[in-house]
């Protein structure tokens, strides 16, 4: 009888890792181990692990039964509220580094004969962060000038790799959009949210970048997760390979606040650039007036809201010139097609949201 492949997936309650283990726990040969520092807020049928990978001694306690681990999706991220700052700063880099080398040295002490670590960068691998990029970003174009935990993760996965028989898979999603209750990144939520908000303060709608926003890329994290399946179930494809990940559509914000206006009954105003880091902190009474009012599901202010810099930063990131578009073309000439249109993603994610009572109707 063959091996069956386990999958562990580190990061399992990011907005990324959680549809991740949902697309594994689907699949018919695949076993799946999600990993978090907390426990999920959702119901699983994948086995978990709750540790934190910073303590290298936990962690090796905690993942020693995983010597049948095939595969790890690394998805973890320990971010901080500062981002734009954070990602240039040393102590960003080590804490992040260390988590992933924790994480695999504690594979490795459980004897995993592993076949594949896939993990996540993104396009601040180009810059996106630091300002404009090339256009289209190809994944064989240059990583921006470090620090950047990307350099630092990928040199450490590089050097691990010598001598050893498995491979490596490097993915970089645009803007990643997904349904995970209590991730603390989660674009659809915060912006669900936003709306809401604004409506039951009597506001119209507006969009708070600039009106000439230009054009981003989204990714469904759903398709995101299709991808890295694709690449785990096709190694020849997939092994020592960087692939760009996106829905396939560019996304003008201005368009998409048009569509959210109409799905929630609400007047589109004009934009009006503000900061939603900034005006969007003390809105928790008005949350929970909210959850009382429609009888939603008893979710907390912090639950829901995700990270509001993040969100600013999304927001801008079109205003750039040009705007920030990566090239899919290598990922789909290896055998991945599928695609999406993100304003009827989007639309769908809030209906979801809307189902679960994680939003008013």
């Amino acid at each position: 009888m063959a091996k069956r492949n386990k999958v562990l997936i580190v990061g399992a309650r990011g907005a990324i890792g959680w549809n991740l283990t949902e697309h594994f726990t689907a699949l018919d040969d695949w076993d799946v181990v999600g990993s978090s520092r907390r426990a999920p807020t959702a119901a699983t049928t994948a086995d978990y692990i709750c540790v934190d990978l910073l303590d290298a001694e936990a962690t090796k306690s905690a993942y020693s039964p995983l010597a049948d681990v095939t595969h790890v999706i690394y998805a973890a991220l320990l971010d901080k509220p500062d981002m734009a700052a954070a990602w240039v700063e040393k102590d960003h880099v080590d804490t992040n580094l260390s988590m992933m080398a924790n994480a695999i040295d504690a594979l490795e002490a459980a004897g995993a004969d592993l076949q594949n670590i896939a993990f996540l960068q993104g396009t601040k691998a180009y810059g996106v962060h630091l300002g404009p990029i090339k256009v289209p970003a190809r994944e064989r174009d240059a990583m921006h000038l470090p620090p950047s935990f990307y350099h630092a993760q990928q040199d450490f996965i590089f050097e691990r790799q010598k001598g050893r028989s498995w491979s490596w898979t490097i993915y970089r999603p645009q803007i990643v959009c997904g349904l995970c209750p209590g991730a603390p990144m989660n674009v659809i939520a915060s912006i669900g949210v936003y709306c809401v908000i604004s409506r039951e303060l009597g506001l119209p709608l507006r969009f708070t970048g600039n009106l000439y926003a230009g054009i981003v890329e989204l990714v469904d994290a759903r398709l995101l997760a299709q991808a890295m399946a694709w690449g785990a179930i096709n190694p020849s494809k997939s092994a020592n390979e960087i692939f760009n990940v996106s829905n396939g559509d560019v996304v003008d914000w201005n368009n998409l606040f048009q569509r959210l206006a109409e799905h929630f009954n609400m007047k589109l105003d004009r934009p009006q650039s503000l900061s939603l880091h900034a005006m969007m902190e003390d809105k928790a009474p008005v949350w929970d007036e909210i959850v009382k009012k429609y009888d939603l599901a008893p979710l907390s202010y912090e639950d829901v809201k995700g990270n509001w810099q993040a969100i600013d930063f999304a927001f801008r990131m079109g205003n750039q010139e040009p705007p920030p578009i990566v090239s899919t073309i290598k990922l789909r000439q290896a055998g991945f097609h599928e695609c999406r249109d993100s304003e009827d993603m989007f639309i769908k994610y809030i209906e979801e949201m809307q189902a679960l009572r994680h939003l008013p109707a």
